[in-house]
């Protein structure tokens, strides 16, 4: 829909989408530690066995348990999971859990918030307890029960010593993922049933495609290719005109009805930064309308025409004040002809001046392939995944800049206060600061670099896989130009 979702995407989102365009900013600074956990709720409906695991121990409940498997992790802790027998409902599976949990460490456990799925289909709670029956080691965890599309509950339970488990978390969800995953390709592997026509047939085979960053996997047939990934986020087309986009975050759009936005949008005209001037009055559709309309007139590219059929209103999560499944039409007046659309949008408010951000996930086919490509554009979709520790490591990096900055302006400020010149020249240098920044950001969502030629006494901006095989290639003549040292006029 004339957009580029660019890299970072910290959400896992349903099967729904855009199509490609100009760059735009990413907003940055979630809770990706939840957001990881609830990537997983829906991944639990399928327990084909695995060599892997084992059959977790019987406590109480015997039918139910001996449906639950175990992962050891060498390093710590512990994950059972599997389908939770005798419960129709999230709220008596969760409960059926907690039991559980309660009857073999022989204390209740203390639960914390819940997490819910904006589908409403899954829901997770972290807890904590005194193994009473084990010693009286102090036990955290957390509980996940989910339910796919109406299926029956599923249900996985990680734990392990309080003291360790916020080290071992990560390495337990990752291997949850992985099981799942191993049961997903030997669930697929089996014959499936053939969808009648209703259903748009059955999905193509698919197989597994890893981000180059390895930040995520997502399954794809033949003849389709990812056009860019990275950071969590991905979009692919198929070879007939159909794109899919997972994990999508729009930033930079200020409301210009607040003061504050509106001295950000000057800021932003003046450093020739890309933004959007939307207000949103809980109308996403209207919001994502305002979004393309400008990207695109930016581009001097025909503004799409956006014919909306339907509009499912969700319930907002802890992460977006309002959530909602779009259906329609599109025609992106390229020559392309009718694409018929399905997304989910949803809005944050995130940044200060009165910012806003925007996500998107979904899909775009040919209008007159729909029915034939619906199953197996689901079917992608479902398989889209992320890994929480590549995830987390970048996120991390752009933290750390995020503070240096900070740190630099707060100097800059305290010196500020001596006379009139030195605050003219704190704020000059904060705003360099700021400038260099934006643009070390830009590098990494586009995943470019800045690389010297040493022979030749020049420089330039390059894609990383380049960059990173001239370097490689001939380490005596390119390197690569640490951020600190990117040059005023020559790198940004």
């Amino acid at each position: 829909m004339g957009l580029t979702m660019l890299r970072r995407e910290r959400t896992k989102t349903c099967p729904h989408a855009m199509e490609g365009g100009a760059p735009i900013v990413l907003l940055i600074g979630l809770n990706f530690r939840a957001l990881v956990f609830l990537l997983a709720l829906s991944c639990l409906a399928i327990t084909a066995c695995d060599s892997s695991v084992s059959k977790a121990p019987t406590q109480t409940g015997a039918d139910a348990e001996d449906s639950l498997k175990t992962i050891k992790n060498p390093g710590g802790g512990q994950v059972i999971y599997g389908p939770v027998a005798g419960q129709s409902t999230l709220q008596g599976a969760m409960a059926t859990m907690l039991r559980q949990v309660h009857g073999h460490f022989g204390d209740r456990p203390q639960i914390g918030k819940f997490f819910q799925s904006r589908s409403g289909e899954s829901v997770a709670t972290f807890f904590s307890l005194t193994a009473k029956n084990q010693g009286g080691t102090r036990i955290a965890g957390l509980v996940i029960v989910s339910m796919p599309g109406g299926a029956k509950p599923a249900a996985a339970v990680l734990y392990d010593d309080a003291d360790r488990f916020g080290k071992t978390e990560n390495v337990l969800m990752n291997k949850l993922n992985e099981a799942w995953h191993k049961e997903k390709d030997l669930y697929a592997s089996q014959p499936q049933p053939v969808q009648s026509p209703a259903q748009g047939g059955a999905p193509l085979p698919l197989h597994r495609t890893r981000f180059a960053d390895n930040s995520g996997t997502i399954d794809l047939p033949a003849g389709w290719k990812i056009t860019n990934a990275g950071g969590g986020t991905v979009h692919a087309a198929g070879p007939r005109g159909e794109s899919i986009h997972m994990g999508v975050i729009i930033g930079n759009i200020y409301d210009p009805k607040i003061s504050q936005s509106r001295q950000m949008i000057q800021y932003m005209k003046q450093t020739h930064k890309p933004y959007f001037s939307c207000s949103f009055n809980g109308d996403l559709v209207g919001l994502y309308r305002c979004v393309t309309q400008q990207d695109h007139q930016r581009r001097r590219a025909p503004v799409p025409t956006l014919t909306v059929t339907s509009e499912d209103k969700e319930r907002p999560d802890q992460y977006h004040v309002a959530s909602s499944l779009v259906k329609g039409d599109l025609d992106s007046h390229d020559g392309t002809g009718l694409l018929r659309f399905s997304m989910r949008l949803g809005a944050m408010r995130g940044g200060g001046a009165g910012a806003w951000s925007l996500t998107v996930s979904g899909v775009s086919v040919p209008k007159q392939l729909w029915d034939e490509e619906l199953a197996t554009v689901k079917a992608i979709a479902a398989s889209y995944n992320q890994n929480a520790q590549v995830i987390n490591q970048q996120t991390a990096v752009v933290i750390d800049n995020i503070h240096a900055v900070g740190e630099a302006s707060k100097r800059a400020s305290v010196a500020a206060n001596a006379a009139s010149d030195a605050r003219i020249a704190a704020f000059n240098t904060h705003m360099d600061d700021l400038s260099r920044s934006s643009k070390v950001f830009e590098n990494y969502q586009l995943d470019r670099t800045v690389i010297q030629d040493n022979d030749n006494s020049t420089r330039g901006t390059t894609g990383y896989a380049l960059g990173e095989t001239l370097v490689k290639g001939n380490p005596n003549r390119f390197e690569y130009v640490p951020n600190q040292n990117l040059l005023k006029g020559v790198d940004y």
